[in-house]
């Protein structure tokens, strides 16, 4: 046993034996270089402080408050000179490298307009509420070179909260600070049909584990309505059962400008209470009709490929005296293997990653129409044997449909599995009533939130949608322990690529996908398999006939060696020796 200690000023970490190893069917290193590398970013960049942000920047940071006297509702006010009393207090303390102004854009002759404010920074004026005509702007802008932050009209605007989420935009302006993730999870106890409280079968305690590697991961429950300012990539898993609050503070983070990871398709995994197996249960109630109002269409159906992985079956074998319980591989078309051809060669999300598995994934489909001005990259794409279905049965019947135990569908393509779109999109709520009066919330944080609404997306916005939420699934991982678990290892790499290809920061994206990981075969069909047994049979007979012929030439090539004559006093006592041997056997 050992333990790696890692120390950087008075900062310290520690990387144990079990960090370092997995425990399969065997004990195996990790890899140790992005352990060791991931630890030392963490434990350099963790704890820096915002004078650490400031000395960073190649340029002093401008900070430019533009704001609307004329057309300021009057809880904003307070508001409004809470973050000049902020901002201003932040450049004091560091006037070299901080420089905070005030912009009305109510006054006369201010020398720019509205289409310009736009064009510099893609913002718009807020609504003063739901379905208002009268508009204002309360907006912080953050910028140090080509680099530009926005701070939007959000939360309960405290002293604490203006000053969090300034801090937050000048560590974004400057390198060397960890990223903030934040992750949505479902609630982890579910309802049955006959209203029971059931453990639900949503668990990613290993997705968690493995994000806090390299970013500070904060769980959120988005009740409020919103997301911290401070979050630079919100991850949504499994999405079901949410309210509008939920779905507000998602649809008004992607219009500021954050980016989105959407993982979740039409189903989930769950448990049947009567027959005690496996079942998929509908996502309902969760953010499909909004994903579909930026462009991106989750199908209600499911992908089955015939290349696949395999699913462990608890099968019983009778050897006559004795019956034995083993595990057998089944292909199982609803976990699509995904090889190099179906991921995108030149995205770098994708483009590392020896293979993916998708767990009862759906497919996502772009609309044309909404998405005409966005760059939209199909990430993950099954094979062209595969093809979709609505029968959500997960269980096989090789009786009815051998040999995959699933009816094979006529029409067979392949289908996109995880889409990265990037552009501009508005906003969900656009023509709806405010979510905090449908919910009756009418605290301060609530007011000051619904005033906010953003009705459109800055371009470059970045929105991922990735048609499975089981194959990061902790009970995914325990199937495909049965056969290594290089394939959820690889799934996990997904998600840590998307998000620091997110955030631009792809320091271990190079070294994440070397180490340990298994060499899989490429897949081969059954007349493939049987073509290759064949072909082992024929060149091992093949080289025994060789190998006989070779013996049989050289057999006949063999001559015998000429022996000297024998001299004449030999000859004689041989001839002796051989007559002794006559009489004596007489």
């Amino acid at each position: 046993y050992f333990d790696v200690l890692i120390a950087y000023g008075d900062q310290t970490a520690t990387l144990n034996f079990s960090d370092l190893i997995e425990i399969t069917d065997c004990v195996r290193l990790r890899n140790l270089e992005y352990d060791l590398t991931s630890s030392i970013q963490r434990v350099v960049f963790g704890f820096q402080s915002l004078d650490a942000a400031l000395d960073s920047l190649d340029e002093p940071a401008r900070l430019s408050l533009y704001l609307s006297s004329a057309t300021l509702p009057e809880m904003m006010r307070e508001a409004s000179q809470t973050m000049q009393d902020v901002a201003a207090e932040i450049a004091a303390g560091r006037p070299e490298k901080v420089v905070f102004e005030v912009i009305d854009m109510s006054a006369p002759d201010l020398g720019i307009s509205e289409q310009e404010l736009f064009d510099r920074y893609e913002i718009q004026p807020v609504a003063a509420s739901f379905f208002a005509a009268e508009t204002f702007y309360l907006h912080l802008v953050v910028e140090s070179g080509d680099s530009v932050q926005v701070i939007y009209p959000s939360g309960d605007l405290s002293q604490v909260e203006i000053r969090n989420a300034i801090e937050a935009a000048l560590k974004r302006l400057s390198s060397g600070f960890l990223k903030v993730i934040g992750l949505w999870l479902p609630p982890t106890q579910g309802i049955d049909q006959f209203g029971r409280q059931m453990p639900s079968l949503q668990q990613y305690t290993i997705l968690e584990d493995t994000l806090r590697e390299t970013f500070e991961l904060r769980r959120l429950t988005l009740d409020e309505g919103r997301v911290p300012n401070e979050v630079d990539v919100l991850i949504v898993v499994t999405p079901h059962s949410m309210t509008d609050l939920q779905r507000y503070a998602i649809d008004q983070f992607l219009m500021r400008g954050g980016s989105v990871i959407v993982a979740g398709g039409h189903y989930r995994l769950g448990l049947d209470p009567i027959q005690g197996g496996l079942k998929l249960d509908v996502n309902e109630n969760g953010i499909e009709e909004m994903l579909e109002s930026y462009g991106l269409i989750i199908s209600d159906s499911l992908v089955l490929d015939r290349q696949n992985a395999p699913f462990p079956v608890q099968t019983e074998r009778d050897l006559g005296d004795m019956v034995v319980s083993e595990l057998q591989a089944l292909d199982y078309p609803f976990f699509v293997d995904v090889r190099r051809d179906g991921l995108d060669a030149e995205h770098p999300i994708v483009s590392s990653l020896p293979f993916v598995t998708m767990n009862w994934a759906s497919s996502v489909g772009a609309d044309e129409a909404v998405l005409a001005d966005a760059a939209v990259t199909a990430l993950i794409r099954s094979s062209g044997a595969a093809w979709e279905t609505a029968d959500s049965h997960v269980q096989p019947d090789l009786e009815a449909y051998p040999p995959l135990g699933f009816a094979i569908g006529e029409e067979q393509d392949s289908f996109p599995l995880a889409v990265a779109a990037r552009g501009s999109f508005d906003s969900f709520f656009l023509d709806k009533p405010s979510p905090f009066e449908m919910s009756g919330e009418d605290d301060a944080a609530g007011q000051a939130e619904a005033i906010g609404l953003i009705e459109r997306s800055p371009d470059g916005t970045d929105l991922i949608v990735l048609g499975s939420s089981e194959f990061v699934n902790d009970n995914v991982y325990q199937i495909s322990l049965s056969f290594g678990g290089d394939r959820f290892s690889s799934n996990l790499q997904l998600i840590a690529n998307a998000v620091e290809w997110l955030t631009e920061d792809g320091s271990l994206a190079s070294i994440r996908s070397r180490g340990s990981a298994a060499r899989i075969l490429p897949p081969i069909r059954a007349a493939e398999q049987n073509q290759w047994v064949a072909l082992n049979y024929a060149a091992a007979l093949i080289g025994l006939i060789l190998i006989a012929a070779v013996w049989q030439i050289q057999r006949r090539a063999e001559k015998p060696i000429a022996l000297a004559a024998p001299s004449d006093g030999l000859a004689r006592q041989d001839h002796s020796d051989a007559m002794k041997t006559t009489e004596g056997e007489a």
